[in-house]
């Protein structure tokens, strides 16, 4: 919104460059500080000390950036790889005056605190490699693009394994951060490429791969489906569910008449294993009341735990093998069922938030110093638009595709299990969505140094 001029005019016409550059690192240090503090939660930040911290990291990074502006030019080549290394040290030492101590005197804090610094690495990698992705990409031809494409899965993947590796103390959290920061970034790039590749066949290219990677993971939930399927069987003649029915021995559970679901099998036999050593590891937990009816609809229960706590897990691996490997499968497919959840989803998302991106910033007075937007007229706009779009579209209907799938082989809402999800990790959810837009936003203006 701040009015820009050319960069050419250099830094003393452009004093309101770095009043953006003021606020798009407060924003930024302020998000990754809160990441850490909710990631590290046994170590305290008190919100008066991470608002000083995160107005002196900013106000720091401003002025190492105006006194390279000075000495090498303006704009700064490759500002925000430049920026980069001392934003990050500068955070590090922030959060080293505040949890030096804490850290050596608080068990586990250590560990936390070395998952999330791994989360960060990660996300730092992310800016280097997807740039001169996207600009080898825009310098090749058609053909070369619809090959450089394929490109896209391998880098998908192995980011998520870095992410995966990076969060594995986070537990139910862990697809959530997986998603919304290494796919994000990466639709996001998506996005991108479809906006500078009219090619029909770039956006086929592309919508291919995703439905070979949809289809690859359906396929391993419904090998999983068929082994619980299996065990249910034995589990059903090793049971009298209905002495469950009649009596609602089990806390919440009330099933009335009916046979239970593989969540209330489940749950069942992690209460069974809560009863006898103490624990409280149940899938399900209730919304409102201690006790619940299922209706004949089967609607799906209020909370459903992706895996249960570590020490759960080690109780339940002291029952019988078959419920040990029915519990544990289950908690499987649910976090399989979750990660393709929000992946399809953010695939939807992304392209219609980066549209609205496009539309709003078409008409604001900084447009002309976006390479997007070079000799852009309305016509133009559009036919943008409709290959975004069209994209957005694509991947939206494969969003409903997957939900119905989804349904029929678990027996559960995809939708209200999404929902639940995004309704508990919002905090990371906003953070991760804000983080990379605002950079992407940031970082294609010519201002930034990049190459044209």
């Amino acid at each position: 919104m701040l009015p820009l001029s050319p960069p050419s005019d250099g830094i003393h016409s452009n004093k309101l460059f770095l009043v953006r550059e003021f606020y798009a690192f407060l924003v930024m240090t302020l998000l990754t500080l809160n990441q850490f503090r909710k990631g590290i939660p046994v170590l305290p930040y008190p919100t008066r000390k991470l608002i000083r911290d995160t107005f002196l990291v900013s106000g720091i990074i401003v002025g190492i950036m105006y006194g390279l502006i000075l000495a090498v030019g303006f704009p700064l080549p490759f500002t925000t790889l430049t920026m980069v290394p001392p934003w990050t040290v500068l955070v590090l030492v922030c959060m080293g005056a505040q949890w030096a101590q804490l850290i050596r005197e608080t068990a586990g804090a250590a560990m936390m605190f070395i998952g999330m610094m791994k989360l960060w690495v990660c996300d730092n990698l992310l800016v280097f490699v997807y740039p001169p992705y996207f600009y080898v990409f825009t310098t090749l031809s058609t053909t070369g693009q619809i090959a450089f494409v394929l490109l896209l899965p391998v880098i998908k993947v192995l980011m998520r394994k870095l992410f995966s590796r990076a969060v594995q103390h986070l537990s139910d959290e862990t697809p959530g951060i997986i998603v919304f920061n290494a796919d994000v970034f990466g639709s996001l790039f998506v996005a991108y490429c479809m906006q500078r590749s009219p090619s029909t066949w770039t956006t086929t290219g592309v919508m291919m791969l995703d439905i070979i990677t949809m289809t690859l993971a359906l396929r391993d939930v419904h090998n999983v489906r068929k082994e619980l399927q299996e065990l249910e069987q034995r589990l059903d003649k090793a049971h009298a569910w209905r002495s469950y029915m009649y009596h609602g021995a089990v806390g919440h559970i009330s099933l009335g008449r009916l046979v239970p679901t593989t969540l209330e099998r489940a749950s069942i036999l992690l209460d069974q294993a809560a009863e006898e050593y103490g624990l409280g590891v149940g899938i399900i937990a209730p919304e409102t009341t201690k006790n619940r009816t299922i209706d004949s609809g089967r609607k799906i229960f209020g909370f459903v735990r992706i895996h249960p706590a570590d020490h759960g897990v080690d109780a339940v691996r002291q029952r019988p093998p078959t419920e040990a490997s029915y519990t544990l499968k289950v908690r499987r497919l649910l976090y399989m069922a979750e990660f393709l959840l929000l992946l399809n989803y953010v695939e939807a998302m992304v392209p219609l938030v980066f549209s609205i991106y496009l539309v709003a910033t078409y008409y604001l007075p900084n447009r002309d110093y976006y390479p997007i937007f070079d000799s852009m007229n309305d016509h133009q706009l559009f036919q943008t638009l409709n290959n975004v779009v069209l994209y957005c579209m694509l991947q939206t209907v494969s969003f409903f595709l997957l939900t119905f799938m989804l349904r029929h082989m678990l027996g559960q809402s995809p939708i209200k299990h999404i929902a639940f999800v995004l309704e508990k990790q919002v905090d990371f959810v906003q953070m991760c969505l804000v983080f990379w837009l605002l950079y992407n936003v940031q970082s294609s203006l010519q201002h930034m140094g990049h190459l044209s």
